[in-house]
């Protein structure tokens, strides 16, 4: 991925291999300059899948920068379709984009490979939780804190409800509870993270990819939850794209049974963990809780 086109006006355009040349807000920006992030550019997203699938090296920097996009996407398509029945003000819809550009910065070495390694070595860690952290982090290491003003946002609001959004869940929100969704959706499992990385990994994967998110973008809209006792509003799509929602969860099987859990890349992650394991005493990792 490389950037063609720098506007301090409009944020940047990024040529991606999988949506094309995409536009992202000039905050945007500012959290992607930082080492933090571009240390994703070597963080390998299919973990040890490249030692036996060659061109599986898509990493994360190039994933979160399209749910990043995705997100606005949505946001969009949302708002358009559902007319006066939503009201998402600018602020928000930067929010879910910044949770969909930062959802991954928690992620350590080979992805989650790493997070398999700690569960193994008995530490209780997870990189969304990781993820929000590293965020706080960065605006106050760089002083983020006055660009976020700039575009209207606050610390003790907007960048909790940012990691709300990293997290799938929170309590800030009631009336827009369907921006809980976008990014990471705990109640279906339908979401823009999980759009980027099946188009993703599937191309380096040289998978046939059939489920078509435009056409769900195209077709969804803003409605009450039915089988909610408390008025809650969540994202819904024409019953006609039941087949394309179908074939999204089938386009996640298969690439679980042909990559994600292959015999080889399971015992090459195997093999990774035991190294790391009994490496332990030569090296120190440092977790929010402490060292270990």
């Amino acid at each position: 991925m490389s950037t063609i086109v720098s506007s301090p006006d409009y944020g940047k355009v990024f040529n991606d291999n999988i949506h094309g040349h995409i536009l992202l807000h000039p905050l945007c920006v500012k959290f992607i300059d930082t080492p933090e992030f571009q240390r994703m550019r070597n963080i390998k997203q299919l973990g040890t899948t490249y030692l036996v699938y060659p061109c599986a090296s898509v990493n994360r920097f190039e994933h979160s920068i399209g749910v990043c996009y995705l997100a606005g996407q949505m946001i969009e398509a949302l708002c358009r379709n559902s007319g006066n029945d939503i009201n998402v003000t600018t602020e928000e819809k930067l929010c879910v984009e910044l949770a969909g550009l930062c959802h991954d910065l928690g992620h350590g070495p080979l992805s989650h490979s790493w997070e398999r390694y700690l569960k193994a070595s008995g530490v209780d860690w997870k990189h969304e939780e990781s993820s929000t952290e590293m965020l706080k982090y960065i605006i106050q290491k760089y002083d983020l804190e006055k660009e976020l003003k700039k575009y209207g946002l606050n610390m003790e609001y907007h960048v909790e409800l940012i990691c709300e959004f990293i997290r799938g869940e929170g309590k800030l929100l009631v009336e827009n509870h369907f921006l809980y969704q976008v990014v990471s959706n705990k109640d279906n499992g339908i979401d823009v993270d999980k759009w980027d990385y099946f188009l993703r990994d599937g191309n380096c994967l040289n998978l046939s990819i059939s489920f078509d998110y435009k056409r769900l973008m195209q077709f969804s809209r803003v409605v009450l939850d039915p089988h909610s006792n408390q008025p809650k509003q969540v994202i819904a799509f024409r019953n006609k794209e039941a087949r394309n929602i179908y074939d999204m969860f089938r386009v996640r099987s298969d690439l679980h049974l042909r990559a994600y859990q292959h015999t080889a890349v399971q015992n090459t992650e195997l093999m990774w963990i035991d190294v790391l394991l009994k490496a332990e005493n030569y090296f120190t990792i440092q977790i929010s809780s402490g060292a270990k």
